[in-house]
């Protein structure tokens, strides 16, 4: 399986998270934090309200 360049990068962002916070299973919410740096996410995200410096603090604070 193929994954555009920007999937690619959320993908090895939410894996090394998990990886080193030595978290047993890869959940929904490390692929959120990993999309929460990629610009067509963020653009999106705050158009719709979103405030992504707090995503990004509430997930780091669930996946402790």
């Amino acid at each position: 399986m193929e994954f555009t360049k920007n999937m690619q990068q959320v993908m090895e962002r939410a894996v090394r998270l998990a990886r080193e916070n030595r978290h047993r299973y890869f959940m929904p919410e490390h692929m959120i934090y990993g999309m929460s740096f990629d610009q067509e996410f963020v653009r999106e995200y705050e158009a719709a309200g979103g405030d992504v410096e707090r995503l990004r603090q509430k997930l780091a604070g669930f996946l402790k």
